[in-house]
């Protein structure tokens, strides 16, 4: 009876104490301890600038909008914060020297990483007024954006700066759609002018049936001498 009694004690207590959630990873916004200055670094990396002025190779040395994507896998990132000039809040997130830190200083959690672990973080930056790095790819400014593993904090442990982070160049170099868009403007322009070359041809010059075109330059210069 006394055996009972202790375990009914046992489950009443087990249900009444608040269940407490594993620690998850967490992560601060900044590079500041990291000190490979080369453009084309794997890890503890830096921020440049190259292009539209900017020699290759410029340390980051003035504001630019920053955003923030985490998770547990490459493919499936989560934006936790954007960083932006138009509102004010990249306000003095470049601190010179290629480095960059979060104004606010604050910590942030990576959702399904526990305290720790490793994460996926995507760091993505941008000149200009845009709100989103869609709008620097699009028009005339600089942009990068690097994807890397990063161990994180939590737990008792301090929040882990980016020291995973690869070289980030911003240039502006436009993004692969833009070239795709150019190459099929291209093609609908010499296709169109080709058609109509061809209609003036077979409207002024019926000989030539407007399929062949070297014949109907010949005619067309006989005739205009």
């Amino acid at each position: 009876m006394r055996i009972h009694l202790q375990l009914a004690i046992s489950l009443a207590l087990a249900c009444c104490l608040p269940r407490i959630a594993p620690a998850q990873g967490l992560i601060t916004f900044n590079n500041l301890a990291n000190e490979n200055a080369s453009s084309t670094a794997t890890n503890h990396a830096l921020v440049f600038l190259s292009g539209l002025g900017f020699a290759d190779g410029t340390l980051l040395n003035q504001d630019v909008n920053f955003a923030l994507l985490v998770g547990a896998s490459r493919d499936n990132l989560d934006p936790i914060r954007h960083w932006l000039l138009n509102d004010g809040s990249a306000a003095g997130i470049a601190v010179g020297g290629g480095h960059f830190g979060d104004p606010s200083a604050n910590s942030y959690e990576v959702s399904g990483i526990p305290a720790g672990g490793m994460a996926w973080i995507q760091v993505q930056a941008w000149t200009g007024t845009g709100t989103f790095l869609h709008d620097a790819q699009t028009s005339i400014a600089l942009w990068g954006e690097v994807t890397f593993q990063n161990p994180t904090g939590g737990g008792g442990l301090p929040p882990a700066s980016l020291t995973g982070m690869p070289a980030l160049v911003l240039d502006n170099i436009p993004e692969p759609c833009t070239f795709a868009l150019a190459a099929v403007s291209a093609a609908a322009f010499l296709l169109l002018h080709r058609r109509r070359d061809r209609g003036i041809a077979r409207r002024c010059f019926p000989e030539c049936g407007g399929s062949n075109m070297a014949a109907c330059g010949i005619i067309v210069a006989g005739r205009s001498r």
